[in-house]
């Protein structure tokens, strides 16, 4: 059950919640540390998964991304045989995208091509803000043109991967991070994506030791320790998953950053280890962070509930059912919870509620990214 459960780390993101920057899946992707895939924060709508949801008791797998075979093929060519570039325009057409600046951004980019020609550094630029346009094919294709140039820029092999995995192919992916990492061995954020990746299609054996490596390369890179912790958990060592996820806690709280996944990991495995009232704290701090957290709103409504805290239980679900209407696992609670009250009527319209959902979720599975679509 913990597998089913626990499978990936972010699913969709919510109406009111930003992204900025891993997995629309693990890969709601955004390129603003060096063309890296970095892990989307949890939002009101989080659920620890991308390809299972934490919504039913049991918890669902999801579809696995196919596996095909890769169309590109990454070989040793020159450093780089285009044209001359301006690093200090390059460097700010960069800016402008990473700002969202697109049209900006295509516009001074196409200045530059008039200028001084293609370059790879060019056919990057344009890949990425194509990514950034969600045109992940596109990218893909001008991606390919760049590789002719140059396959020594770990930055390529990353946006590679990033358009592959939102177009559902893994192969490719897998194929263009494990050549940045050949390509920059001390890339951390290239061994934390493949680390990831091999999480999310639940090749946990896999995930651990490249895991690892990300962390001995950039030890304050929390979402590293975050993903070791729970590919770990998923291969039997909540021990040392605990540690990680108080490591991350302690680099969260020392450089002051947002989002609730650090207290919402521990706080969910100490839950799963029945240690109820060490959970609660984590769980609440999870919810001070992000007050729209249906899973740790949840958690704590659960925990209230083996404490015969029926009312905090009852207002956490409140809360919940407030930030996200169409979360299934508040209607299944509240349905168990109008069942210990004797409200029998209200409790099967909370069930029937859950169902609807669960179904609609169903239907509204994107395999692409496994996750929900908004």
């Amino acid at each position: 059950m913990r597998r089913q459960i626990n499978r990936a780390v972010f699913s969709r993101t919510s109406s009111t919640g930003t992204v900025p920057g891993l997995l629309f899946l693990v890969f709601t992707v955004s390129l603003t540390h060096s063309g890296a895939i970095l892990p989307p924060p949890s939002d009101g709508r989080t659920r620890v998964s991308s390809q299972a949801e934490f919504g039913t008791p049991e918890g669902r797998p999801g579809k696995k991304a196919e596996r095909q075979t890769s169309h590109l093929a990454f070989s040793s060519l020159p450093t780089d045989v285009g044209a001359p570039v301006d690093e200090r325009e390059l460097k700010e057409i960069d800016r402008l995208i990473d700002a969202g600046k697109l049209q900006e951004a295509r516009e001074k980019l196409a200045d530059q091509v008039r200028t001084l020609g293609d370059s790879h550094r060019t056919f990057f630029l344009e890949a990425k803000i194509l990514f950034r346009e969600q045109k992940y094919r596109e990218s893909l294709k001008i991606l390919e043109r760049c590789l002719a140039l140059n396959q020594q820029d770990a930055d390529v092999f990353k946006l590679v991967a990033s358009n592959a995995i939102l177009i559902n192919r893994v192969d490719i992916a897998e194929a263009a991070l494990k050549k940045a990492i050949q390509v920059a061995p001390d890339d951390y954020l290239a061994h934390f994506h493949l680390g990831a990746l091999y999480y999310t299609d639940s090749r946990f054996p896999l995930a651990e030791p490249v895991l690892r490596k990300a962390v001995k390369l950039n030890p304050e890179f929390v979402p590293a320790r975050l993903f070791l912790g729970l590919a770990l958990e998923e291969l039997g060592g909540e021990g040392e998953a605990i540690q990680c996820y108080r490591q991350a806690i302690e680099l969260t709280e020392r450089f002051k950053l947002k989002g609730e996944q650090p207290y919402l990991y521990l706080g969910r495995l100490l839950y799963r280890q029945n240690h109820f009232p060490e959970s609660l704290p984590y769980l609440e701090k999870a919810v001070e962070a992000n007050p729209q957290s249906c899973e740790g709103l949840c958690l704590m409504a659960r925990v209230f509930t083996t404490q015969g805290r029926e009312k905090e239980a009852m207002e956490a679900l409140a809360k919940c059912v407030k930030a996200d209407p169409r979360y299934p696992e508040a209607h299944y609670l509240l349905s168990r919870a109008y069942v210990r009250q004797g409200r029998h009527d209200e409790a099967q319209e909370e069930m029937r509620l859950f169902q609807e959902l669960k179904l609609l979720e169903k239907k509204e599975f994107d395999p692409r990214r496994g996750q929900r679509r908004n």
